[in-house]
């Protein structure tokens, strides 16, 4: 209702002496499909798309950054394109590259290493990716651990990416072994996608006709070795489903 009456506001005699606008940020593409058709004729939408950055415009980012950052031979000239290349796998956010620069730098100066070099960046990496996928395990119920774990099950063997129905059948033996309880398909299924969009998972379109399963979901998005750690340290954040 609100974003209908703004850009009306000045016919229906509610404002006066300015030109009301709405500005709106979204990183949903389909934001626009729930949007009544009224507001959004109201609205008269004008969309402008940002584009993710690219590894050459990363690197002139962080370039200017570290020369702003460093003194003068204070860094390793490789590791503004290793920073700008692990920021592309991040969807081209450039403020994780300069995370990553920023942390590269703590750890070489707590070393007492006067260049900051590939060995720093990597390790600034590693610590910003487990603390990432710490903070959302942390966060999982007992239940959507059991789902992650039977995911990470079939992965080790080579069999991801799977569709829900196929690892249903993993997850309600650990469910019903650790948690003396299981769920139904359907609340796997929001778990799974709830992991997706957490960066856990990746899941991609496999639908092949009615009755089957339209998603199937792999480990591509994190390395599991550091999720088996991540899960053994995690405290359980619910026991309920």
């Amino acid at each position: 209702e609100l974003l209908y009456e703004i850009p009306r506001s000045r016919t229906n005699n509610r404002v006066e002496n300015i030109l009301p606008s709405v500005i709106g940020i979204s990183n949903d593409v389909v934001y626009k499909e729930r949007i009544q058709s009224k507001t959004d004729s109201s609205l008269r939408l004008k969309e402008i798309t940002f584009k993710k950055y690219d590894v050459e415009q990363l690197r002139e980012i962080l370039t200017q950054r570290a020369t702003a950052a460093f003194k003068e031979d204070a860094y390793d000239e490789e590791i503004i394109p290793q920073a700008a290349a692990l920021a592309r796998k991040q969807g081209g956010d450039a403020r994780y590259g300069i995370d990553l620069l920023q942390k590269a730098g703590m750890k070489a100066k707590k070393a007492g290493d006067t260049v900051v070099s590939d060995p720093h960046v990597r390790k600034a990496h590693e610590e910003k990716e487990r603390d990432r996928v710490f903070e959302v395990t942390n966060d999982l119920s007992s239940q959507e651990k059991v789902v992650l774990a039977a995911v990470m099950f079939h992965d080790l063997r080579g069999e991801t990416p799977i569709s829900r129905g196929d690892v249903y059948p993993t997850y309600k033996r650990y469910s019903t072994l650790l948690l003396d309880n299981s769920n139904v398909p359907r609340r796997v299924a929001d778990y799974l996608k709830k992991m997706s969009q957490l960066g856990l998972l990746e899941r991609r379109d496999a639908y092949q006709g009615p009755g089957e399963s339209g998603f199937e979901y792999s480990l591509d998005k994190v390395d599991y070795n550091m999720v088996i750690q991540v899960l053994g340290e995690a405290e359980p954040a619910s026991e309920s489903t």
